[in-house]
């Protein structure tokens, strides 16, 4: 029953909002008709979420290597805090206030993506519940499961106001070891990818590379072949200038001979008149 209800909760958690009850019913009833009452009470009792627990809800299961790295970040400020280094206490700090601050922005951004826009109550609910995270152990864990049905607040001295599914701490601690194995799965198929990305990427450098060995190989082939060809012009036109010049002159020389020729036959002529 167990894993039944915890896998039921996972679901009825992750749904937008408008439709959290009418599938709790009909879960409920469903699980009623299977003949499981007692899991069907416990079902039928699981609280909606409030607009602020839903949208924690939503950023835990879309964001969650950003949630997880809100939640190490309170580790870290906590173990600082037992060792009372002051200055690494301080950067931890306003690296706490920078990274709340980005949340609360990121939320709002979810917030409009997801069709209900944040109002001033639920962002001023949403940092709360996200200090309460960085400062509270048991707060992380419960932002991390996504199953918040109030958003948290943390009251001092290690205690947590906040209103989830799972009550009892043997829950708490198998929800715990559940959320870690979770987000290193994630982290593992995230590793993965980017290992794939990363040999795809130096694949298409070197693809790259050699293309662009190919064409300065090709650039400079053509470029000796222009100055060939240049080569060979200048020389082509020299020949068509030497030849013009013989042209000229053969033009000069057919010229001559016919004034010669033309001075010779009126020679002929006269000789001819003179023997008659």
């Amino acid at each position: 029953m167990s894993n039944d209800l915890d896998q039921t909760v996972d679901e009825l958690y992750a749904l937008p909002l408008e439709e959290f009850v009418a599938e709790r019913v009909a879960r409920a009833k469903r699980i009623r008709a299977g003949g499981d009452r007692v899991l069907a009470g416990r079902v039928a009792a699981l609280p909606k979420p409030t607009v602020a627990a839903w949208l924690l809800n939503q950023l835990a299961r879309q964001r969650p290597e950003a949630v997880e790295q809100l939640v190490s970040l309170g580790a870290d400020l906590r173990a600082v805090q037992q060792n009372l280094d002051g200055d690494q206490l301080r950067a931890l700090s306003r690296r706490r206030q920078q990274l709340v601050r980005a949340f609360v922005r990121e939320a709002a951004q979810l917030a409009a993506e997801l069709g209900r826009p944040l109002s001033g109550a639920t962002a001023t609910q949403v940092e709360d519940s996200l200090r309460a995270a960085v400062a509270d152990e048991s707060a992380g864990v419960a932002l991390l499961a996504g199953r918040l049905a109030a958003p948290l607040s943390y009251v001092g001295m290690g205690e947590v106001a906040a209103s989830t599914p799972a009550a009892d701490k043997q829950a708490e601690t198998d929800e715990v070891g559940a959320v870690r194995e979770r987000h290193r799965s994630a982290a593992r198929q995230t590793l993965v990818e980017v290992q794939r990305e990363h040999r795809d990427a130096t694949t298409g450098v070197t693809k790259a590379e050699q293309e662009l060995s190919d064409l300065e190989q090709q650039h400079t082939a053509l470029q000796d072949r222009a100055a060939g060809l240049r080569d060979q012009l200048e020389q082509v036109e020299a020949e068509i200038e030497e030849l013009a010049e013989r042209y000229e002159t053969a033009e000069e020389d057919r010229a001559a001979a016919v004034a010669t020729a033309e001075e010779v036959a009126a020679r002929l002529e006269r000789a001819n008149r003179d023997l008659d």
